[in-house]
């Protein structure tokens, strides 16, 4: 890239510039060699205007972001007859409601940061494979497709109704002008397809067991012009907190950390 916008200017009007000259001194033909130094002329304009542009977008202050992780931990709970829940550890809810952690976002820099957007990148994986390889998930996952995955909740009477997650790969949330910390959400639909994982690995029996989940959230700004984005790896620690007697089919804290890459 560096050698296009710089080499290839200065080549081409170099050569028009031979042209030129050798027209003007070897032949009468002063008219085309006068329109090849001006051909000449503007490709070395050119090479001075995109290095000049090249140079105020690599140096002109650019915000920097930073995103810090939920502060309390989240909480998630599967009990009979119940969808699962996901909240935090203090959320007051209504019963079968749930909460997407809330992420804190920040420019750290005196330069305002407009029209940003936190694209947030759910864990990839072959859900028919998962759901193969694992006798817990089999017992809970009903039909498995590219665009969605049925989850079968049991009930108190021993039969199952389905609920339908589309696990969404990707999604994109939407922040206008960032000239104070606010808050942000890692998507609930980006969390619902995560939660196939933590349905293959979090144990049914009490335990103390750890695994982690990663997501990436990429932010980007369009003003000022040219913001290179940045990349955050947001880990979300799983730990089984389920004890015995407990009639959940599944109970565990999630802590998240978050690290610039």
């Amino acid at each position: 890239m560096d050698f296009a916008i710089f080499w290839l200017p200065v080549i081409g009007g170099g050569v028009l510039w031979a042209i030129a000259i050798s027209a003007w001194f070897s032949t009468d033909k002063q008219i085309p060699a006068v329109w090849f130094a001006f051909g000449g002329t503007i490709c070395f304009l050119l090479t001075i205007a995109l290095q000049v542009q090249l140079y105020v977008a690599t140096f002109v202050a650019q915000p920097k972001i930073d995103l810090e992780g939920p502060v309390v931990p989240s909480h998630f709970r599967w009990e009979l007859n119940a969808v699962p829940v996901f909240k935090g550890l203090n959320d007051q809810l209504m019963a079968g409601q749930s909460t997407s952690p809330r992420f804190k976002i920040r420019n750290t820099n005196s330069i305002f940061a407009a029209d940003l957007s936190v694209e947030w990148t759910a864990p990839f994986f072959d859900a028919q494979q998962i759901k193969s390889s694992s006798a817990q998930l089999t017992k809970y996952i009903g039909n498995v497709t590219d665009a969605q995955f049925e989850l079968r909740v049991p009930t108190a009477t021993g039969t199952t109704w389905p609920i339908t997650y589309g696990p969404s790969l990707r999604s994109t949330l939407s922040i206008p002008f960032l000239n104070r910390p606010v808050d942000t959400f890692l998507p609930i639909e980006v969390w619902s397809r995560a939660m196939i994982l933590l349905l293959a690995r979090l144990p049914d029996q009490p335990g103390n067991e750890v695994f982690d989940i990663e997501f990436r959230a990429t932010v980007s700004w369009n003003i000022p012009d040219r913001g290179k984005p940045q990349v955050f790896l947001v880990v979300a620690q799983v730990r089984n907190t389920k004890r015995v007697g407990d009639t959940a089919i599944m109970d565990a804290d999630v802590n998240f950390t978050v690290k610039q890459q």
